[in-house]
């Protein structure tokens, strides 16, 4: 009965996981993923992540770059040999322009990942914010850009060190850090 009122009722999805039922839904859950818009639950992205079915692949690429809640999908996807994801992450990052606040926040996070510099001077702007003291911002972004930089005090100091050294920031792919390059390189 839940998998015949799973394409009306797309909140079953949750019941779908809890069981183990992705299998089962396979069929559902690819017809609705490339049917149903760009509003279905996370836990539908989950669920069809679960299948680590790759013809499900191009599909939850372009929900990615295309859909609402783009971070929440990058959770739910990244860890599948998704073609192109940095790529993805890409062009993710340039349709989130329009993003609301938070949400380009967190795209933001993820794009810095993928060396968007761009990515890290948001990041380092929210940290001196109207919110700096907001939980969030410590516990969320200030993490972000201390993994990503080789500098460490408070978020004025990281955002006048951004400010001083932007020019001349490189991204090393290797230790996912940017660095300020030297003349001789």
């Amino acid at each position: 009965m839940i998998l015949d009122a799973l394409p009306i009722h797309h909140d079953l999805v949750a019941v779908v996981i809890q069981n183990g039922w992705e299998e089962d839904a396979k069929d559902i859950l690819l017809t609705e993923l490339k049917d149903a818009g760009p509003f279905l639950p996370i836990d539908w992205i989950k669920a069809v992540a679960n299948l680590n079915e790759p013809e499900s692949y191009p599909l939850l690429r372009e929900r990615f770059i295309n859909g609402p809640n783009r971070s929440w999908i990058y959770k739910a996807v990244k860890h599948l040999p998704i073609e192109d994801i940095p790529g993805a992450v890409d062009e993710a990052w340039m349709r989130s322009q329009d993003d609301d606040h938070f949400s380009r926040i967190y795209m933001a996070m993820i794009a810095v990942t993928y060396g968007h510099l761009d990515a890290l001077g948001i990041l380092v702007e929210s940290l001196t914010s109207d919110m700096p003291d907001s939980p969030w911002i410590g516990q969320e972004v200030r993490p972000v850009v201390l993994r990503h930089v080789d500098f460490r005090g408070s978020n004025v100091e990281l955002e006048n060190w951004f400010k001083t050294n932007r020019d001349h920031l490189r991204f090393d792919p290797k230790s996912s850090t940017f660095i300020i390059a030297t003349e001789v390189e």
